[in-house]
């Protein structure tokens, strides 16, 4: 700190511009009247203490108010470079996103043709026959929601599944007397 700042501190001023003692943080004057500076012999100064002390102190407080105030906020280019990267963000997953839900939608299709192909072997099992019909009403049998399942009793012991969803891309055909049992197109 130099001395002319050590001026300013060593008077009781804390650079906050408060009033300390009977030093007031004003506009800086050079001159208060015509009669001001004459008792001391200084034309312009005020007993030597207001031109002196408390003006070299007045430009170190201006500048303390006017750092706190300019950092109070976000200036506007700082906010319109955030949206402008969280825009991109989102603009990056969301595709993403949409694809592992159709992933998701796909896996669904697959799973519940497994399931219900299991459901139809216990159901031959108790009945000696295929189930033929929607499988929401095969006995056990819970589907997912969305999912449109088909059962069909081919004959010669043989059955076939069919599932797909509106959301999913491809359908699922499950099929008894096949290798692989499982297609998915």
């Amino acid at each position: 700190m130099g001395r002319r700042h050590g001026a300013c501190l060593s008077r009781g001023n804390d650079l906050s511009g408060k009033r300390a003692g009977n030093v007031r943080a004003g506009p800086r004057r050079d001159f208060d009247g015509p009669d001001e500076g004459v008792a001391d012999g200084q034309p312009g100064t005020s007993g030597g203490l207001r031109a002196s002390v408390v003006a070299p102190c007045l430009h170190i407080i201006r500048a303390v108010r006017s750092v706190r105030h300019r950092n109070a906020g976000f200036t506007l280019i700082e906010l319109l470079v955030v949206v402008a990267i969280v825009g991109s963000l989102a603009a990056i997953a969301v595709p993403v996103f949409t694809s592992r839900q159709g992933k998701a939608y796909d896996a669904r299709v697959m799973q519940d043709a497994r399931n219900v192909a299991t459901a139809e072997e216990a159901y031959f099992l108790d009945s000696f026959a295929y189930f033929d019909g929607d499988c929401t009403l095969m006995p056990g049998v819970n589907i997912s929601p969305g999912v449109t399942c088909r059962a069909t009793d081919l004959g010669n012991n043989a059955f076939s599944i069919q599932t797909s969803h509106p959301k999913a891309t491809r359908s699922c055909i499950w099929t008894s007397n096949a290798s692989p049992n499982l297609t998915c197109s």
